[in-house]
């Protein structure tokens, strides 16, 4: 029997719906919540996988997380360490960006100022780079992305600065894989380019505020549907 997911579904459009107002994100522990069977086949058809999968093995517990169709509605899921196939926590979070794998403004103001500190120390590293890396993280903005390809002599701080992280975001064109440094990200794409990326999440991977707002249109329509077709014990939100 339905008897939680018409609720969930309006919690969810309301805070889509308050997301693009400029509201705050949104945090639903969906395994802490009665659910029946129903619910949960329903759930899982209605938010499938989108195309962008994050991983993160940075902590004590490991982390997947997921955009779905629906977008700014993104599904995280935690296993513990000792616990490999059995989730201990399921979130379903309405945000341009997962936060659990975003960095914090704080956190990549002091990431850059690290990963200078290491550039300036590799004599192998081109001045010019030094320079210009200095020029351009002089005011990092938790709004603006900085980005440049490395290619040419810039492939020295793949060799001697930038090592792989633990976390992973993917997507069909393009992977951004965390570093030592928090905030600076590297991004492979699809066909061989490589960039190094300075942001809290990789704005190509987050949600868009058009496509949030086609997706609630949607996702309303999908609310009033089940509405009227969906048995339900129990208060109908």
């Amino acid at each position: 029997m339905m008897m939680n997911v018409l609720p969930v579904l309006k919690e969810i459009t309301d805070a889509l719906d308050q997301l693009l107002q400029g509201g705050s994100p949104h945090f639903i522990y969906t395994n802490k919540m009665p659910f029946s069977p129903e619910d949960i086949q329903l759930l899982s058809t209605l938010f499938q996988r989108g195309e962008v999968e994050i991983t993160d093995n940075s902590t004590n517990n490991k982390s997947v997380v997921y955009n779905t169709r629906y977008p700014g509605v993104w599904v995280t899921t935690l296993w513990g360490r000792t616990l490999e196939f059995t989730p201990i926590l399921e979130i379903v979070e309405i945000n341009w960006y997962p936060q659990v794998v975003a960095f914090p403004p704080e956190d990549v103001a002091q990431g850059v100022r690290q990963f200078l500190t290491a550039v300036m120390e590799v004599a192998q590293i081109p001045t010019s780079i030094k320079e210009q890396l200095q020029r351009d993280l002089r005011a990092v903005s938790p709004e603006k992305e900085i980005r440049w390809p490395l290619e040419g002599e810039w492939e020295s701080l793949l060799h001697y600065v930038l090592a792989p992280g633990a976390v992973t975001i993917s997507s069909p064109t393009i992977r951004f894989t965390a570093t030592r440094f928090w905030g600076v990200w590297l991004g492979h794409w699809a066909q061989g380019k490589q960039e190094l990326v300075v942001t809290p999440f990789p704005e190509t991977l987050r949600a868009h505020e058009g496509d949030v707002r086609m997706g609630l249109e949607r996702l309303r329509q999908k609310y009033q549907e089940l509405r009227l077709t969906l048995p339900v014990q129990g208060p109908s939100g």
